[in-house]
C-alpha cells in the first residue's frame, strides 16, 4: 500500500567524495574539442570517426549486458538520456559487418580491455534493429497500423541489404522472395527462418572458413519500443487503442519475436529500450520473457552523465576553476538528481541531452537558459496526462512541498511497492484499491517526474531537479486555467509548490462565477 505521507528530508545536496566519483569518461580522438553532440547524433560510428567530437565512454557496459543471464533485456529511461546511442554502440560492437572496423571504433575505449582479456568477442551476431520512434504520427489508428507495418518491413529490407552477401543471394532477390508488403509479421518470420537455416547448414557441415562460422544468430535491438503506442494510449479511455489493428500488430510483433527465440540460431538476444513498462503489459503480453534491468545497480550509469564526466568536461573547456564550479553548480541544480538504482545507493546522474546542450553552449560562448530548456526529459503528452489525473497531481503536489523547516527543496514520497508491469486498466479501475495509486506512482518514476532518493532508494521517491519541478508546476496550472486568472495563487505556487491551495482558490473562483450566473 502506498501512503502519501511527506517526509521532511528532501533532495539531498550531499556530493560524493573524490574517491567515489570515479574517473571522467570523456574521450576525444583529436587534439581539439569542437562539439558535444547531443542525443540527436545517435550513430556511434559517426561520433567516433569525428576526431573533434566528445564521446563519454559507456562501452564497459557492453560486457556487463553480455554477462546478464537473460536473453531479452528491457532497459527503460526517461526521454533524452541517450538510449539510441547505446543501441548504436551495441550494434557496432556485436554486428559482424563492423568487425573489421573494431580498431577504429573501440581500440581506445574501456571495452578493449575485456576483448583483449578474452572476456567478450566482437562481431558475433547479425543485427536486426527496429526504431519505433521513426514513424509519422497520425491520430487515425488505421493509418497508424499501416505506418507501423511499413516501419517493420523497412527494417527487414535494411537487414537484407546489409547481410545478403553473408546469407547468399542478392538483396533484391531476398527481398522480393521473402517480404510480403501486406504482411509484416509473416515477413519477419521468414527472415528469422532464413537466418536459422543458413547458420544451421554452416554449423552442420563444419565450414569454419565461412564468414558466419562464429556467428551465434540474430541480436534484436528495439529502440523506443513504446514510442509508437504511447502516442495513442489514453489512460482515461483505453478502448479505441485496445480494439485497433495497430494494437494487434504490436502484440503480434512481440509474440513472433518470442517464438523466433526458440530456434537454435534464430533470435538469440534482445535489448529493448523505452520509457515505461505500461506498453509492455498492454501490447506485449505474449513477450513475457524480458528481464527489466532498468533499476539494477549493474546498469544504473549506462545512460546519463556522472558528476566526474561533467566536471571533467568543464575543466577541459573553462578558463578558471571558478567557472568550473559555477557551471557545475547550475547543472547540478537543473539537470542532475536521477538515481536509477532501487535497492542500493549509487551516484545520481545528469540528464544527457540537457547536459550536452549546456556544455556546448559553454564551449561556444553562447547563452543557454538551462532553467527552461527547449526539450525536456518529461514529454508534453505525459505532463498533460499527469495533470488530468487526481492521483498524479496529489503525488506531485506532495513532492513539490518543501520540508516544514525549509531545509530542503522537495519532500520525499514514501513507497512500499512498485509494479513491474501494469496496464491501462490498472490506471482506470479505482475498484482495485491501492493498485491505481501504485501504478501511477510507478509511471511517474519511469517518465522522470520522480526518481529514487539517493540516501534511501528502497523507501523514498523524490523530484530529481528544478527543471522537472517547473514543468509539472506550469502544466498543472495550465490544465486548470490558472495562469492568467489567479496571479497571486501562481506566485504562491512558485514559492511554495503547493498546488492544493491554488486549486482551492480556483474552486472558490468558479463557485463565485456560477452563483453570479
Amino acid at each position: 500500500m502506498v501512503r502519501l505521507a511527506v517526509n521532511p528530508r528532501g533532495l539531498s545536496t550531499t556530493t560524493l567524495g573524490p574517491d567515489k566519483l570515479g574517473k571522467c569518461s570523456l574521450r576525444i580522438k583529436g587534439n581539439k574539442l569542437e562539439a558535444f553532440p547531443r542525443c540527436s547524433e545517435s550513430n556511434f560510428s559517426n561520433l567516433r570517426r569525428n576526431n573533434s567530437f566528445a564521446y563519454f565512454d559507456r562501452t564497459r557496459y557492453v560486457s556487463v549486458l553480455d554477462s546478464i543471464h537473460a536473453r531479452a533485456i528491457l532497459f527503460l529511461r526517461p526521454r533524452r538520456f541517450g538510449k539510441s546511442l547505446t543501441l548504436s554502440m551495441l550494434q557496432h560492437f556485436h554486428g559482424i559487418q563492423h568487425r573489421d572496423q573494431y580498431d577504429e571504433l573501440f581500440l581506445d575505449l574501456d571495452i578493449d580491455k575485456d576483448v583483449k582479456g578474452d572476456k567478450i568477442t566482437p562481431g558475433e551476431y547479425l543485427i536486426l534493429d527496429f526504431n519505433f520512434a521513426e514513424m509519422n504520427r497520425t491520430r487515425d489508428l488505421n493509418k497508424a497500423a499501416e505506418g507501423l507495418a511499413v516501419n517493420i518491413i523497412w527494417s527487414l529490407e535494411r537487414f537484407y541489404r546489409v547481410y545478403y552477401s553473408y546469407i547468399g543471394g542478392s538483396s533484391g532477390q531476398l527481398m522480393s522472395e521473402n517480404i510480403n508488403q501486406g504482411d509484416a509479421i509473416h515477413s519477419l518470420r521468414k527472415l528469422v527462418l532464413i537466418v536459422d537455416d543458413a547458420l544451421s547448414e554452416i554449423k552442420n557441415r563444419g565450414d569454419k572458413k565461412h564468414p558466419l562460422a562464429n556467428v551465434k544468430g540474430i541480436y534484436l535491438l528495439a529502440d523506443e519500443y513504446d514510442a509508437f503506442s504511447n502516442e495513442y494510449i489514453d489512460p482515461h479511455n483505453s478502448q479505441p487503442w485496445a480494439e485497433s489493428d495497430a494494437s494487434s500488430l504490436v502484440k503480434d510483433f512481440w509474440a513472433t519475436v518470442k517464438g523466433m527465440m526458440r530456434l537454435p540460431y534464430g533470435i538469440q538476444k534482445c535489448f529493448i529500450t523505452g520509457i515505461s513498462p505500461l506498453s509492455l503489459a498492454d501490447n506485449t503480453s505474449g513477450f513475457n520473457i524480458a528481464a527489466n534491468m532498468s533499476f539494477e545497480q549493474e546498469v544504473a550509469g549506462l545512460c546519463g552523465l556522472s558528476r566526474a564526466d561533467v566536471a571533467g568536461a568543464l575543466e577541459r573547456i573553462c578558463k578558471s576553476k571558478a567557472d568550473v564550479e559555477r557551471h557545475l553548480d547550475r547543472l547540478t541544480r537543473y539537470a542532475n538528481g536521477y538515481h536509477f538504482c532501487r535497492y542500493e545507493k549509487s551516484e545520481p546522474v545528469f540528464n544527457t541531452d540537457t547536459s550536452l546542450e549546456y556544455l556546448q553552449a559553454v564551449l561556444t560562448h553562447k547563452d543557454f537558459n538551462i532553467a527552461n530548456p527547449p526539450n525536456s526529459e518529461v514529454s508534453h503528452r505525459f505532463l498533460e496526462i499527469s495533470a488530468s489525473s487526481p492521483v498524479a497531481v496529489t503525488y506531485i503536489q506532495r513532492a513539490l512541498t518543501p520540508s516544514p523547516d525549509r531545509a530542503t527543496q522537495y519532500s520525499l514520497i514514501p513507497y512500499s511497492d512498485l509494479v513491474d508491469r501494469f496496464s491501462l486498466v490498472d490506471l482506470q479501475n479505482r475498484a482495485r484499491g491501492d493498485l491505481e495509486e501504485t501504478a501511477f506512482c510507478t509511471l511517474l518514476l519511469y517518465f522522470g517526474a520522480f526518481t529514487f532518493d539517493k540516501e534511501n532508494p528502497s523507501k523514498f521517491l523524490t523530484i530529481p531537479n528544478h527543471i522537472v519541478a517547473k514543468r509539472f508546476d506550469a502544466t498543472i496550472l495550465h490544465r486548470f486555467k490558472l495562469l492568467s486568472s489567479m496571479r497571486n495563487a501562481v506566485k504562491f505556487l512558485a514559492l511554495r509548490g503547493d498546488i492544493i491551495a491554488t486549486l482551492a482558490g480556483y474552486q472558490e473562483l468558479m463557485a463565485a462565477r456560477d452563483i453570479k450566473q
